[in-house]
């Protein structure tokens, strides 16, 4: 036992030598863990600092539309050109720069924020579209999508519930996007999870605001152009001849014609013998000898049978035959001729934003009614915005390329004949509108090149394959993609080559197709077709800036000093 009372000391020792080791060690290893975490922390706040920096930028841009076209053609706007360091919230900084580009109609927004101790930076690149209409039908109520309305290249967007039925429940495109729900597909059937099936359709989903737009503007540029309140016109045009004949001394013409020797009318002097028209057949100054005589007559401005003075008719002019001066009785004739004229009659203004006439009388139409507008080939052509106030009906051939408003009711009765094989641009994303069933396969729908690609144009008329196939049945027909085999396509023309816009119903009778974007109000009914192509690229004068974000990277600080 007395050998082994140095093991218990010996133990101690070596216990106590182990701490002086790892405790130093645990000790900085808290410590670098500490700072980790600082350093962490810190640089996420600046982080968060970064994308309120673009979330100021964002709003910046959004507050006009001048402060967007500055910013968008290279102005510098103060405040946010990294020139100024705002300190709003507490805990950091941050600077924002807003610059034009890459693209047209885009500026980018870099925000970069720090800590209050100036140690950690981050920064964000945002890149944003001003873009006049986000989707393809755009709605700030609800909106039902039926098979009626076959919608390529762009989505559907609303505020409202969207309702899908009949064919458009198995077409299987485009996106569907409603800021409520898109029925029945949400079995939900309200914005609680699951909101997508993140192929067709988004409930709860956060909708573009939706642009306002400028009606005066686009109202005072069809007066200007002369396409405002067009209806059609129906009215008897007459044409008089003038068959001159002329009698008195010396009063004929060397060609035989009036205009170079005339017989001049009577006129008379003397108080009150005037007519009140102006002319004198209603008050006439009654020859009492000698030139003189007294008015008289009912519509005389004066008392009748004040005194006056008659100058009888006499010849003028350079190729009489005779002495000019010589008295003459002035005995033209005039024939009428009359033709039935049925023609497209609009207001106008001589200036921009001046005053407006018509050229059926009034003020404008109520019930507008056009017809074969596709037949208009001075007008058709030239994209300028047609404005309706009221109501309006087309009839006949119907197709033309420009902005389309129509404050009111419309109704398309009739065929499209504009744009029959013309080539389009086909937005850079369209295909993700078909992500329901695109695979490498091509001409699965118009541009189709492969799984997630498309063309940049295509050309009306380029068909799909008509074969049956896929439960169920679908074929390909005109331009009118995997619609229930049996059924007709559309075809492959247009009634309206830009945006149309309806602030009241849509009724189809007929075809009406269109390449670019629609929003309708109102409801959408009759049994016609309409097929719509999606253009991104459409500028309309809107009141607000509509921004989309395209892109959204952290990227590395500036080296630009803060200020």
């Amino acid at each position: 036992m007395k050998n082994r009372k140095g093991f218990l000391l010996v133990g101690v020792l070596f216990a106590f030598l182990f701490l002086m080791i790892i405790v130093p060690v645990m000790v900085k290893w808290v410590q670098n863990d500490t700072k980790i975490s600082v350093k962490d922390q810190k640089s996420s706040f600046a982080f968060s600092l970064a994308e309120a920096a673009v979330d100021r930028g964002y709003w910046k841009v959004k507050g006009s539309t001048s402060t967007f076209d500055i910013a968008m053609t290279g102005g510098v706007l103060y405040g946010y050109n990294n020139d100024v360091k705002y300190t709003d919230i507490s805990g950091g900084n941050y600077r924002v720069r807003i610059s034009s580009g890459p693209g047209t109609d885009q500026v980018t927004i870099i925000g970069e924020g720090r800590d209050w101790q100036n140690k950690e930076t981050r920064a964000i690149q945002a890149v944003f579209t001003n873009t006049s209409v986000p989707g393809a039908i755009i709605a700030g109520g609800a909106m039902n999508a039926s098979g009626s309305s076959v919608v390529h290249w762009g989505p559907i967007m609303s505020m409202g519930d969207i309702t899908v039925t009949q064919g458009a429940l198995t077409n299987g495109y485009p996106r569907k996007l409603s800021r409520q729900t898109v029925k029945p597909f949400d079995s939900t059937n309200d914005t609680n999870p699951p909101n997508t099936d993140s192929l067709e359709w988004w409930s709860n989903y956060n909708v573009p605001e939706l642009p306002v737009f400028d009606f005066t503007t686009m109202r005072s540029s069809a007066a200007a152009t002369g396409t405002l309140n067009c209806q059609q016109v129906s009215y008897t045009s007459y044409t008089y001849t003038a068959n001159p004949e002329f009698t008195g001394t010396a009063c004929t013409d060397s060609d035989g014609f009036g205009g170079n020797c005339t017989c001049t009318t009577n006129y008379w002097l003397g108080k009150n013998c005037t007519d009140s028209d102006g002319g004198s057949s209603d008050c006439v100054c009654t020859n009492i000898g000698h030139n003189s005589g007294v008015c008289s007559g009912s519509a005389c401005t004066g008392p009748a049978g004040s005194k006056c003075v008659n100058y009888p008719r006499v010849c003028t002019g350079s190729a009489c035959t005779g002495p000019v001066g010589g008295n003459c009785v002035d005995l033209t004739t005039i024939s009428t001729t009359s033709v039935s004229v049925n023609e497209m009659e609009c207001c106008h203004s001589a200036v921009l934003g001046g005053p407006v006439t018509c050229d059926y009388g009034g003020t404008g139409c109520t019930d507008c009614s056009v017809l074969d507008l596709y037949n208009q080939t001075a007008l058709r052509d030239k994209d300028y915005t047609w404005y309706w106030d009221n109501n309006a009906s087309w009839t006949g051939g119907n197709g033309l390329r420009g902005t389309i408003v129509v404050r009111g009711n419309l109704g398309i009765d009739g065929g499209d004949y504009y744009c029959s094989g013309c080539t389009v641009k086909v937005p850079p994303q369209a295909w993700e509108e078909y992500q329901k069933y695109d695979t490498s396969t091509t001409n699965q729908y118009p541009g189709d090149t492969g799984l997630q690609s498309n063309a940049a144009t295509y050309t009306f008329g380029s068909n799909a394959s008509s074969t049956c196939s896929g439960i169920p049945s679908l074929v390909a027909k005109g331009e009118l993609w995997r619609t229930p085999c049996g059924s007709s396509g559309l075809g492959a023309d247009l009634g309206v080559y830009g945006f149309l816009y309806v602030g009241g119903n849509f009724t189809r009778t007929g075809d009406s197709d269109i390449y670019g974007a629609m929003w309708v109000v109102g409801d959408v009914t009759g049994s016609g077709n309409t097929m719509l192509f999606y253009n991104s690229n459409l500028k309309l004068p809107t009141l607000n800036v509509v921004l989309t974000k395209e892109s959204w990277q952290e990227q590395k600080p500036s080296a630009t000093v803060w200020p």
